[in-house]
């Protein structure tokens, strides 16, 4: 429904012997309008690709986060995604990463979120625990922040 349908609805509503058939749709129409267009997160979507020491490239696919983020290179295997605002609740953020095979070996990946920052490690399967570059390779990475 249009803003105009709406303002024509709330307009017979006040002039109408039928206001209380009137009223139930607008209710109806506005539960409706709220369920659909509220959202109480914001996303960061990207795909993300990283070589020898480099910064990872970013290709980003959708941000309604409304601040900055900067994607870097810490040290080995080991990636900060930077929100230029704190988290409202950093346990309401969840971060998803896309699995995603580096010239034909299995990623594994762990992440720990901060007060701003998105930590995400990677190593190869079969060394969990030694972090390693060069295996994000276009790898799907998304950050849901939830309102707190």
């Amino acid at each position: 429904m249009t803003t105009q349908e709406l303002n024509a609805l709330i307009e017979n509503l006040n002039s109408s012997s039928k206001s209380d058939e009137l009223s139930g749709k607008l209710e109806t129409i506005l539960k409706e309008l709220v369920v659909t267009n509220s959202t109480d997160y914001t996303v960061y979507a990207a795909n993300v690709s990283q070589t020898g020491l480099n910064n990872p490239t970013v290709n980003k696919l959708e941000d309604t986060t409304g601040t900055t983020v900067s994607v870097t290179r810490s040290t080995t295997g080991t990636y900060f995604f930077t929100f230029g605002e704190a988290f409202p609740d950093r346990d309401k953020v969840q971060v998803f990463v896309g699995e995603k095979i580096a010239d034909g070996t299995g990623v594994h990946t762990s992440h720990q979120v901060g007060s701003s920052i998105v930590t995400i490690t990677t190593s190869d399967v079969d060394t969990p625990l030694v972090p390693a570059d060069e295996l994000l390779d276009n790898t799907p990475i998304r950050i849901l922040i939830y309102s707190a």
